[in-house]
């Protein structure tokens, strides 16, 4: 993936996330989701999602040169 396409696949994760989280929290608890703590936890998601997808980066680059592609 470019890094555009890795920017726009954290970004969605992070809103989606933060998103699900609120919705949660007002369904359980009958109140809002303070923004310090959703964007917390959007940002923790962000970290393991950019760190997924550049560790699935350099895999696809490992196995491309084993089998010789080049681009």
């Amino acid at each position: 993936m470019k890094l555009w396409q890795n920017l726009v696949a954290m970004l969605l994760a992070v809103i989606l996330v933060s998103f699900l989280a609120s919705a949660l929290w007002r369904n359980v608890f009958d109140a809002h989701l303070p923004a310090y703590i959703s964007g917390a936890l959007g940002g923790i998601t962000g970290a393991f999602v950019w760190s997924y997808l550049q560790r699935h980066r350099r895999k696809r680059k490992q196995a491309e040169k084993a089998a010789g592609i080049e681009h």
